[in-house]
């Protein structure tokens, strides 16, 4: 499993965002190979900690239509993107990946 981390700025608040990323959660559930997302808000910062099956998956995702369409909107900035390798078996322990995704 692959967790990618999504951070980056925005010049919309929270309130403006929700409705549209709705429609954009419904498109997100559909990607091949994701277990979760988590979406992310602290102040002016938005993202999302995305769980997947594995790095082809995560790739696919990475350099698919959806990044792409937040890394070209003109309110987004300062965009950071990281990769981390799960450690199955210490997460499994600590409820880190839930049965429900797990076992998908």
């Amino acid at each position: 499993m692959r967790v990618l981390s999504v951070r980056f700025k925005s010049t919309l608040a929270l309130k403006d965002l929700e409705a549209p990323w709705r429609d954009v959660a419904l498109e997100i559930a559909t990607v091949p190979g994701l277990l979760s997302k988590t979406w992310i808000h602290d102040g002016d910062h938005f993202g999302g900690i995305y769980t997947f099956r594995d790095q082809a998956s995560l790739d696919g995702y990475a350099a698919g239509p959806i990044v792409a369409a937040i890394m070209s909107n003109p309110a987004f900035s300062d965009f950071r993107l990281e990769q981390f390798d799960v450690l199955e078996a210490l997460s499994t322990i600590t409820r880190g990946i839930p049965a429900a995704t797990a076992s998908r």
